[in-house]
């Protein structure tokens, strides 16, 4: 028993600290190193193709699909999820990385909204508090000291990123549906090729070729692209997944809500004078601001899934 304890830790601890490194190194690209946060969604949804197809294959001959039904409850999960992180991308080019992480952080809020309004559950009254916390956060993170007043934050980007986190709850429920129909390797096969699709959809253009090729030849810009979205991605939701199945979903899903607290430490570290890759502002009123607001979001999300 102890030994599975320590492997859904570690394996939680590694999705954190990777998804939390992939994030900031996503605001680094689309906001200074790729064109426009469009170009990034089509290189994202050409690398969600090929993980798809490499998912899918392996499971086809080896595992089988299981259920017909689970195809597309997986494939309607993909396209959410890809409509979710394609919000969050755009947004991620207007917003501080540490406020965004925490508006999306607030998906599990959405889930149990839904579960109620739709399929009767009921809230306990730590519950209710635990949403209480989430939205004091979250109306916490979308302010900032200007000028010696507090102001609201980009409203497009916080409308962008609110969108999002229902988009990727509703995803997270449709998936649900798909992992009870179909083994998880057909599953997350499928979900990145509906993710692919949509974003393409939106996306791609054939006039946009020549663009994403030419920025994908800095060799910065694919070593990080590649690093972040075909190296780091797909092994944290591994780890997720992984821990997921041999740990307790309470205290796993509790562990995964410090993600926002890792990104807001990282975006700290990479905003310094003494290494400024982020250019986030490190003042006391800002910083303070942002970390009391972390550490609501995260305990109001812990609350709700313990």
């Amino acid at each position: 028993m102890a030994d599975q304890e320590i492997d859904w830790l570690y394996l939680t601890a590694i999705a954190v600290v990777l998804f939390a490194l992939s994030t900031v190194i996503d605001k680094r690209l689309v906001a200074g190193l790729f064109p426009s946060a469009w170009i990034f969604n089509i290189v994202f949804g050409a690398l969600s193709f090929v993980r798809g197809v490499c998912f899918v294959i392996p499971a086809g001959l080896i595992v089988g699909f299981d259920g017909g039904s689970g195809i597309a409850w997986a494939f309607a999960g993909g396209i959410l999820f890809g409509a979710s992180i394609s919000l969050f991308l755009h947004a991620l080019s207007m917003e501080d990385v540490s406020r965004a992480a925490n508006i999306q952080a607030v998906t599990p809020v959405f889930i149990m909204i839904t579960a109620v309004t739709l399929f009767g559950e009921t809230v306990t009254w730590v519950q209710a508090l635990g949403v209480l916390i989430v939205v004091a956060g979250v109306m916490l993170i979308n302010v900032r000291p200007v000028a010696g007043k507090i102001r609201p934050t980009n409203t497009r980007a916080f409308a962008l990123l609110v969108l999002s986190a229902i988009l990727m709850a509703w995803a997270m429920i449709v998936t649900d549906q798909a992992t009870a129909r179909m083994n998880v390797y057909a599953v997350e096969g499928v979900r990145a090729l509906g993710m692919s699709c949509i974003v393409l959809t939106v996306h791609w253009r054939p006039k946009y070729t020549s663009l994403v090729m030419a920025t994908l030849r800095k060799p910065k810009v694919a070593g990080l692209t590649f690093l972040s979205e075909g190296f780091m991605v797909p092994i944290a939701a591994l780890a997720l997944i992984t821990a997921l199945s041999v740990g307790p979903v309470s205290l796993v899903g509790a562990g995964f809500a410090a993600w926002p607290l890792a990104v807001l430490v990282l975006s700290a570290a990479l905003s310094t004078r003494f290494w400024n890759v982020l250019n986030e502002p490190l003042d006391r009123q800002t910083l303070g601001l942002k970390t009391v607001a972390t550490f609501l979001v995260v305990g109001g999300v812990v609350v709700l899934r313990l």
